[in-house]
């Protein structure tokens, strides 16, 4: 039996801190970069641009030195020679995980603090960009049909940058994976990323299309028979002579290439766009359903793993963990109501003199 679940990769705690799961950071590739960033002292080549190649095994080894990188908005140099880190502003920070997988570096937590960041995420600034130190060389070689003129080696990580136009472009993105498929086959978890979903939904509507123009090719072949019955009673017809005979058999083979043209079109036209039309209305409705339940649940209980949860499992999980009895998405309703009722009465009006100097316990 197979189980299918939407995966959303964002989540907001208490705090309203947002976190953003399994983000790709980088990727192996060959990229262009501007002489002067390979070679500063070497005015001849500044302005030429160069490709470089970034190999799989440095972003790989890097994977380390990422893990607890500030996450800012804009690239500035943190610390040393650069920006003292409290004056440039920390936004938000790589989580303690980041790994390599099939050609990408991925921050398995990628968390954001401040409003400022997250209004230019919702905004649609959604790039990203690594800042490290490295080195280039000089090694021409060909990496996937793409020549390249050096290679890039890397020994040290400073920060993670959110950008308007990245050097490794959409692909290396928040929300780039926002929403993956999970099932459950033989006990065993399998997923889907956005590009495999897309794949298997358009092999559904093939096959629901299929058999819709199949259904239509029957219902064809019915109009045929009826109109070769009614062709052999006008040749029966002694009132016609052949010339009308052969003019209205004519007629009529026309007419059926045209209804065999119409209903085709139209019953792939109209399967097609039922079923996107309902694809797309259940998934909409199941992740907003999640989301809801998500922003109701992690004020009480926090961040927790919901990945292969739908919007009826996170409620059961959070009753289940704060022990409420009876329905889940009641009980945790309540709880809120009570929560904020109780919230309303015991806070103490604050006085003037408390908020000019800061006093907020």
């Amino acid at each position: 039996m197979s189980k299918l679940t939407f995966v959303l990769n964002k989540s907001i705690d208490g705090n309203g801190f947002v976190t953003y799961d399994d983000v790709p950071i980088a990727q192996e590739g060959v990229y262009e970069y501007l002489g002067v960033e390979i070679e500063p002292n070497n005015p001849m080549i500044a302005s030429q641009l160069f490709k470089v190649y970034i190999p799989g095994a440095e972003l790989e080894n890097s994977a380390v030195d990422f893990a607890g990188m500030p996450f800012i908005n804009d690239h500035t140099m943190l610390g040393g020679k650069g920006t003292a880190p409290e004056k440039k502003g920390i936004d938000g920070v790589i989580g303690d995980n980041v790994y390599f997988e099939n050609g990408v570096l991925y921050a398995s937590k990628l968390r954001v603090y401040t409003d400022r960041l997250k209004a230019a995420i919702d905004n649609g600034k959604k790039q990203l960009s690594t800042a490290y130190y490295a080195l280039f060389e000089k090694t021409p070689g060909v990496f996937n049909g793409q020549r390249y003129d050096y290679v890039q080696r890397i020994f040290g990580a400073n920060h993670l940058a959110l950008v308007e136009k990245g050097r490794m472009g959409d692909a290396i993105a928040v929300s780039n994976r926002s929403i993956s498929l999970e099932f459950t086959i033989n006990n065993e978890v399998k997923k889907m990323d956005k590009d495999e979903i897309i794949a298997l939904i358009r092999s559904i509507l093939a096959e629901d299309v299929t058999n819709a123009v199949r259904n239509a090719m029957t219902a064809i072949k019915n109009e045929e028979a009826e109109a070769d019955k009614e062709k052999a009673a006008e040749n029966e017809s002694a009132d016609e002579d052949t010339d009308d005979k052969e003019k209205s058999v004519e007629n009529k083979g026309v007419d059926i290439d045209k209804l065999v043209s119409l209903k085709v079109s139209t019953a792939v036209a109209n399967a097609t766009a039922d079923i996107a039309t309902k694809a797309f209305e259940k998934t909409q409705a199941s992740l907003i359903e999640k989301a809801d339940a998500l922003a109701l649940v992690e004020p009480l209980v926090g961040i927790f793993n919901h990945a292969a949860m739908s919007a009826d499992d996170v409620l059961k999980y959070a009753a289940d963990k704060l022990q409420l009895d009876g329905d889940p998405a009641t009980a945790i309703k309540t709880l809120v109501k009570v929560k904020a009722q109780s919230v309303q009465n015991t806070v103490p009006a604050r006085t003037e003199t408390q908020l000019k100097n800061g006093q907020f316990v």
